[in-house]
């Protein structure tokens, strides 16, 4: 564990973000220091026993089972973290109850339990996804808006080269490898597409932002 915190301070990292996706597809994170983590890996962070019900509108379905008493630990796992821009370490995290077993709630748990009973029925779990997002100019205003935004157009991805290698790179150095960038079609200005090579199940991969 202290190699592999020590790589990631060699790399330049500045401070470490445990996240977990939960079941609204929100990343619900925490960060540590530099110095922190192995803190982080070894006995986590606390969480609050709502975590696992918080609503994308930032409700929370608690129930009399699950609500504010009680408390969860973000373990990070860092044989998957990596180091993105300005030392900005990022991992995925496990969900553990305070005595360090993965808790019931922990979503990459059961990400590993259905890819074994996969496997034990001699299928192979390989998950592909992709990326879609819409660009802004500097004025705020979606690219397109005011001269056209031909789907799969040659054009757009002329005017925006440099952006897409960058985005192909800065995905790439974080371990998610680009398959192809194109622009989307649909009546929205701006929509860009990015499908990522298909692979086994890594919950919550790390994923550079894009700029």
């Amino acid at each position: 564990m202290q190699q592999l915190a020590e790589r990631l301070r060699h790399a330049g990292a500045r401070t470490l973000t445990g996240v977990v996706s939960d079941s609204g597809g929100v990343i619900r994170a925490k960060t540590v220091p530099a110095r922190r983590i192995e803190s982080f890996a070894r006995s986590g962070m606390g969480a609050s026993l709502t975590w696992p019900v918080f609503c994308v509108d930032n409700g929370i379905a608690m129930t009399p089972e699950v609500n504010v008493v009680g408390d969860l630990r973000l373990t990070t796992d860092l044989e998957r973290a990596v180091v993105l821009d300005h030392g900005f370490g990022w991992a995925p995290a496990d969900v553990r109850d305070q005595q360090g077993e993965l808790s019931p709630y922990c979503w990459r748990s059961v990400t590993r339990r259905q890819v074994a009973r996969l496997a034990s029925l001699g299928i192979e779990a390989l998950v592909g996804s992709e990326l879609e997002f819409g660009l802004l100019g500097a004025d705020g205003r979606l690219l397109g808006e005011s001269d056209g935004w031909p789907c799969y157009g040659a054009a757009v991805y002329s005017g925006l080269s440099d952006f897409a290698a960058d985005l192909c790179e800065r995905l790439d150095a974080a371990g998610v490898p680009v398959e192809q960038v194109h622009a989307e079609y649909g009546q929205a200005s701006s929509r860009s597409r990015c499908p990522l090579a298909h692979r086994w199940p890594r919950p919550t991969t790390c994923c550079s932002p894009a700029r």
